[in-house]
């Protein structure tokens, strides 16, 4: 690929392309003149366009460089030096970029004049060169200004971008690659401090804090420095501002780029010893976070370390492991204390509750079921009303089953018959269909058969049959009658044969 070939191969904008190939034409041609004056025209042209392009994107700085062009342009005066000292403010070029474009334009003046010296063609070629290396080939690089701008409207109007996350993050993917990364940690720290702002004044919603969250995500992303450098301040400001950082980085897009270090922060700052209206927000969005993603298992097993420290009403509303959570049900319920029990009962009720219940096997819901029965049986009142007000065709059948065999067994499967509580399941079942029907009282029937003989030391079955002949028999289906005599029956043998 020979000289001028390289070079246009390097230039972003079809226009600029044009205007290079006229200079090249010239230098061929031993125009060297005319391709000079060319050539500077084609630096002044694209700079001129980057401002523009920088003013109506919401650069401030750019906005105002943009006007006082438009004014000399509107007065027919030369821009050639405005546009130079306004690329400087706007930091678009370094130092040695400007030196270089001083000289050009120095020589630009003198090789303009018909009666001066004419450039070379070592000259020309030497300013083609430079167009497309100093501005042809770049594009717009936004500097701290702009970043300021941006937040700043990001903060002052709501409806600067949709909330909308496609859109959020299609607009920061094209401003991000126009800003200079070395400010990268600079733009990330100032929408942290916007963030911190944010929450302190009012409670915002997900939706206006996403664009922020979003786009410190894509500068994540896009940075080529690792997020434990020290000029990200990660654990610095964490440390200094947890509450701001769990809403920042206790998310999908951000949770999983941070250093370790900040994550131990974050998971000791939710799991303290501490009810604030701050505490409780990190704490909920841990709890969010982790029923939606793989969240590494050292933060979750310490996250769950909760279940252990705290009553079960302050933690109830958290996402837990279910596992865990389930050990955390059986212990409260088997304590003999009401309002544990209580709270359980209703937690049971509740919609985390139910999707609890969806997770367990079926062991683990009769056994659930039983200790409810158990907790009705020594005094429990809110298990006693739950009881007499469940509706059997709302919750699982093996929870059910659980709740009737807790009406025939204790914890150590010992027969012991809590005929207070078999008239209301009694009723329940009777809305099942015959398969279940069948189902409970076969397996029932099998229990009470197999149980061990010191069952029936202290076994009345004729209390168990007298409060059965209480119930009226056109309230319960022939299949509820008919097993349920059955099962009479298998004591009346058993404590014959005993």
């Amino acid at each position: 690929m020979n000289w001028e070939k390289q070079l246009e191969s390097k230039i972003l904008n079809n226009d600029d392309k044009n205007i290079f190939n006229e200079a090249v034409r010239c230098l061929n041609n031993s125009c060297y003149r005319a391709g000079y004056i060319i050539s500077w025209i084609s630096i002044v042209e694209n700079y001129k366009r980057k401002l523009f392009e920088a003013s109506v994107s919401g650069d401030k700085q750019a906005e105002d460089s943009w006007q006082k062009i438009a004014n000399l342009e509107k007065q027919k005066k030369s821009i050639d030096q405005q546009i130079l000292e306004e690329i400087r403010k706007n930091n678009f070029i370094d130092n040695d970029e400007i030196e270089k474009l001083n000289f050009l334009y120095n020589q630009r003046c003198i090789f303009a004049h018909p009666y001066e010296k004419e450039p070379t063609g070592n000259e020309l070629r030497y300013i083609i060169s430079q167009s497309v290396e100093i501005a042809l080939s770049k594009g717009i690089i936004y500097k701290k200004s702009f970043i300021n701008k941006l937040i700043d409207d990001f903060y002052n109007k709501p409806y600067y971008l949709p909330l909308n996350k496609t859109a959020i993050i299609n607009y920061a993917k094209r401003v991000l690659p126009r800003v200079d990364k070395n400010l990268f940690p600079y733009f990330f720290k100032s929408l942290y401090g916007k963030v911190g702002e944010l929450i302190e004044k009012s409670k915002e919603s997900d939706y206006v804090l996403q664009r922020y969250i979003l786009f410190i995500n894509e500068i994540f992303k896009e940075s080529d420095l690792p997020l434990s450098d020290s000029a990200w301040r990660l654990e610095d400001l964490t440390l200094k501002h947890p509450y701001t950082a769990s809403v920042v980085f206790i998310n999908n897009e951000n949770w999983f780029l941070i250093p370790s270090r900040v994550k131990e922060i974050l998971t000791e700052y939710v799991i303290q010893d501490d009810y604030s209206a701050k505490i409780e927000y990190a704490r909920s969005a841990m709890s969010n976070f982790i029923s939606k993603s793989n969240i590494e298992k050292e933060y979750y097993d310490k996250f769950n370390e909760l279940l252990d420290k705290r009553p079960f009403t302050e933690i109830s509303y958290l996402n837990f492991d279910y596992a865990k959570l389930y050990n955390r049900l059986i212990d409260e319920l088997s304590s003999g204390d009401f309002y544990c029990q209580r709270d359980i009962i209703r937690f049971l009720e509740n919609e985390k509750g139910k999707e609890l219940l969806k997770s367990l096997n079926y062991k683990q819901l009769r056994k659930l079921g039983k200790e409810i029965t158990f907790a009705a049986e020594h005094g429990c009142w809110e298990a006693q009303s739950f009881l007499k007000k469940i509706k059997f065709n709302e919750w699982q059948f093996d929870f059910c089953f659980g709740l009737f065999l807790g009406c025939f067994f204790d914890r150590s499967g010992i027969i012991n018959i809590k005929e207070n509580y078999l008239r209301s399941i009694l009723f329940q079942i009777n809305e099942f269909c015959k398969t279940k029907i069948d189902r409970i009282f076969t397996r029932t029937k099998n229990k009470l058969s197999s149980a061990d003989n010191k069952s029936l030391y202290d076994l009345d079955v004729q209390s168990i049959e007298n409060e059965y002949n209480k119930i009226e028999t056109d309230t319960l289906s022939q299949e509820i009658r008919s097993h349920f005599e059955g099962l009479i029956e298998i004591l009346k043998k058993r404590m014959k044969i005993f």
